[in-house]
């Protein structure tokens, strides 16, 4: 379990040049798009209004924007939902 939430090759996948979010932003899908991808990738649903206006709100914070999509999909891959579900 703790390789998961700190393993480098998790980290590697979610920041790799050919990974879903680098093709994303490549694509030039818009931060909520990528926010929906990411939950039905993840949770395979929609995130619900509230998750989706916080995602967006981190996102808008942050100077990087990869890097906060790559923050987000980390904790989607370790929050108890997709633990649990997958």
């Amino acid at each position: 379990m703790l390789n998961l939430v700190n393993g480098s090759d998790l980290n590697g996948r979610i920041a790799a040049s050919d990974g879903r979010i680098a093709k994303a932003i490549a694509a030039k899908l818009s931060d909520e798009q990528i926010v929906t991808q990411l939950y039905l990738a993840t949770l395979s649903r929609e995130p619900r209004a509230e998750e989706k206006k916080l995602a967006l709100e981190q996102i808008g914070k942050t100077g990087d924007r990869k890097t906060a999509l790559e923050d987000l999909l980390w904790a989607l891959l370790n929050s108890q939902e997709f633990i649990f579900n997958h």
